[in-house]
């Protein structure tokens, strides 16, 4: 039923007519698309008169009922100036009315403030062209772009502003910054206390070792996701300081600030960030076209947390489950202060997955001992062998496991044929290989190898 809601949400603030909302799905490839198009039609019609019926409007009502009453001519335009503030998260329905009220309004000044690195709301209708082509929607106008910010330092606007100009379709700007310094302000973490997952604790330290330099500072705990927050809130909630402590999810923190932030959940995963939580198909064909550059929305959504702080920003990371976004960090040099030798690029090297291009290889315990797996689940299945060297992932070959540790580089014979672990056997003749499933009475294997000299 959710799923339903959101589509008609997404009907609603994109005016769609009932031959949009069946040509959007059928392009999004949904077999039987016209059954789902006649449902969703249905559930509009029958919300629509369920209003009438209890003579209510909602607010996509106000949008859509005022720009009729201007293009039928039933409201006279008396505005001579209009200022539109957000300009970024404005959706079609929002944009049809200001566009009748300008065609039918007389000489009106019209002037729209916006920062299309902030657009993160196309969830609720944020149609990100709408600002990126403003030039074709609107017509002649002037500019004014305001690259000056009084809020944080260079190290921030750097490292931010690299990161979500990586994205083709946001507009290139260089922003200067009041604040000056000499190092870098942006820090990264890794998640763990004691080598164990704890991000409560490793928001509690870098707390503490804010409030040891700076007393009454105000602090900032963002992430993707509200539980996440909840579980840091409720650690917290006993320790010092607390009143100057916020809590907000990175949608919610846009147009607040603090003096540091801490930006947690930087993990991959479904609930990771960049999230890999995608939209219902059904859902994705009737929102906002997306920009098509991999995580476009995300990485706006990150560039608006990190400019939330002031003075520093801190990155608290799963060095094993790395996300997309510290891996670029880290290995596109960005002029970030790393604080985990868990992130040198040669470790995060040694532990990218050799199948698939965004995982990561972690250890695991199953039934038959230890093991490494990819850590993208959805889409690799990759398993390698724990070098009995060094502890290091192993990648099989046809005869031989290979460490990945530059500094090892143990190979481990294996079978060709089954692929288990060949062992050293001796008989009358000598020294040879043999698989080690020779015992296996369900599954055995009776390969065995000469030794190479």
């Amino acid at each position: 039923m959710d799923k339903y809601i959101k589509c008609l949400q997404a009907i609603r603030v994109e005016q769609l007519s009932n031959k949009q909302i069946a040509q959007r799905i059928k392009q999004s490839g949904i077999k039987n698309y016209q059954q789902y198009a006649n449902l969703l039609v249905q559930i509009h019609d029958a919300y629509i008169n369920e209003l009438s019926a209890q003579n209510a409007i909602d607010f996509d009502d106000m949008i859509i009922q005022a720009t009729k009453a201007i293009v039928s001519g039933d409201s006279n335009i008396v505005w001579s100036h209009i200022l539109v503030d957000e300009f970024q998260d404005i959706s079609s329905a929002r944009m049809a009315f200001l566009s009748a009220i300008l065609k039918h309004g007389n000489g009106i000044r019209f002037t729209a403030v916006g920062d299309d690195w902030q657009a993160i709301y196309r969830f609720s209708g944020g149609n990100l062209a709408l600002t990126t082509r403003f030039n074709e929607l609107v017509g002649s106008h002037s500019l004014t772009i305001l690259q000056k910010t009084f809020r944080y330092n260079n190290s921030i606007s750097d490292v931010a502003g690299r990161f979500v100009m990586q994205n083709p379709e946001q507009y290139k700007k260089q922003i200067s910054t009041h604040t000056q310094v000499t190092t870098p302000q942006v820090i990264l973490l890794d998640d763990l206390y004691q080598g164990t997952k704890s991000i409560e604790i490793k928001v509690q330290q870098a707390i503490s070792t804010i409030q040891k330099n700076d007393g009454s500072a105000s602090i900032a705990i963002l992430s993707r996701y509200r539980y996440m927050l909840n579980s840091v809130q409720q650690h917290l909630k006993d320790k010092k300081h607390t009143n100057l402590l916020h809590f907000w999810t990175l949608h919610s923190a846009k147009g607040l600030e603090a003096d540091y932030c801490i930006i947690i959940g930087f993990e991959q995963g479904k609930l990771g960030f960049p999230s890999d939580n995608q939209n219902n198909l059904l859902v994705e064909s009737l929102l906002p076209k997306q920009d098509e550059f991999t995580h476009s929305e995300e990485r706006r959504l990150l560039y608006v947390g990190i400019t939330r702080a002031k003075h520093k920003a801190y990155l608290i990371a799963d060095p094993y489950a790395c996300s997309a976004f510290i891996k670029e960090l880290i290995n596109a040099d960005y002029p970030i202060q790393i604080g985990s030798a868990l992130f040198n690029k040669p470790q995060l090297k040694q532990r990218e997955c050799s199948t698939c291009s965004d995982g990561l290889i972690v250890p695991q315990t199953g039934q038959y001992g230890d093991y490494y797996s990819c850590t993208n689940t959805q889409i690799c299945e990759t398993k390698l062998r724990v070098c009995k060297s060094c502890s290091s992932p192993s990648i099989d070959k046809h005869t031989y496991s290979q460490c990945v540790n530059t500094e090892c580089k143990t190979q481990h014979p294996i079978c060709e044929k089954c692929g288990r672990e060949m062992r050293k056997r001796k008989s009358k003749h000598g020294e040879f290989l043999g698989c080690s499933g020779f015992a296996i009475k369900e599954d055995n294997c009776k390969n065995t190898r000469k030794i190479s000299a």
